[in-house]
């Protein structure tokens, strides 16, 4: 039971952390940007016009950015579920990346403005990269990370959309129940989505999207894992990131040098040579066991 519970955590953090994505980037970037060109800190306001303070902050933004964020990315997936050392790494990761963020700004300044800035003032302004890049990246990481814990809170607290964890567990209504029949896929899937048969797997980063004829569920794992817990379910694997169940699947097509399976929910996956020979065999099984009855 605690196992099936936490995996379909995992895959609601899964999708909260995709809702927010576009947020996590965009809006603070964009939120920094009209702050420091309209307010014109260290002297900017001063030196610059509007459109001139709007270029350099633009650049004074992105480049040390692109530092900071794979440094607290990176960090932050090493963070496990503890606020508190996430909100460690995201420090650590702001002061990392601003190392050759810093570098940036000064190279930068010494472009942009007459007097440029002195080497010797690079403690100083790694200094001020770290704090606006932690605030920055708290927005981007932090916020979603606390709405994500409470959130995770009132479901371990309260019946969440009416579901109770040891609900988890019971078979899906349209798959025989008989034993050694339900895969132990089944168990890691909330009740609405494996009320149906499993149509595919497909890996999307981390996860695997287990797709149903009722919805589709991302699960932490590799796809490797997902088909062994398939208890060898008829299907076959179409792609390093693809598998596909024999019973949905319906014609193999080829569309210049790719090669798509069709599947009876109107998708199509995608067929890599290595795997080709198994989709056909897939087929002729089907289509075999079809004739015979």
């Amino acid at each position: 039971m605690n196992e099936s519970y936490n995996f379909t955590m995992r895959d609601f953090s899964s999708n909260l952390r995709r809702r927010l994505a576009p947020g996590r980037t965009v809006i603070p970037f964009f939120g920094a940007l009209a702050l420091l060109t309209l307010t014109g800190p260290f002297g900017t306001f001063w030196d610059f016009g509007f459109w001139e303070r709007l270029t350099y902050w633009s650049i004074m933004l992105a480049g040390p950015g692109v530092f900071i964020h794979v440094c607290t990315g990176y960090l932050f997936g090493l963070a496990g579920q503890n606020l508190l050392s996430k909100s460690a790494f995201v420090l650590l990761g702001s002061a990392l990346g601003a190392i050759p963020g810093a570098a940036v700004v000064i190279f930068s300044n010494a472009q942009f403005r007459d007097h440029g800035i002195d080497a010797s003032l690079f403690p100083q302004f790694w200094f001020y990269v770290t704090m606006i890049g932690t605030m920055i990246t708290g927005v981007q990481y932090l916020a979603p990370a606390m709405i994500e814990r409470r959130l995770r809170s009132e479901m371990r607290g309260g019946d969440a959309a009416g579901v109770r964890p040891d609900a988890l567990l019971s078979p899906p209504a349209n798959v025989d129940d008989t034993p050694g029949a339900l895969p132990r896929l089944y168990h890691r899937l909330r009740p609405n989505v494996r009320e149906g048969r499993i149509i595919s797997l497909s890996m999307q980063d981390h996860y695997v999207a287990v797709t149903t004829e009722t919805g589709t569920e991302l699960i932490l794992m590799r796809l490797s894992d997902a088909i062994d817990l398939l208890d060898g379910h008829p299907g076959a694997r179409t792609h390093r990131s693809h598998w596909a169940a024999q019973a949905f699947a319906q014609s193999l097509s080829r569309d210049g040098r790719r090669h798509l399976l069709h599947l009876s929910d109107g998708r199509s996956l995608p067929v890599s040579a290595s795997y080709r020979k198994m989709v056909l065999a897939m087929l002729e099984e089907k289509e075999a066991g079809l004739a015979a009855s």
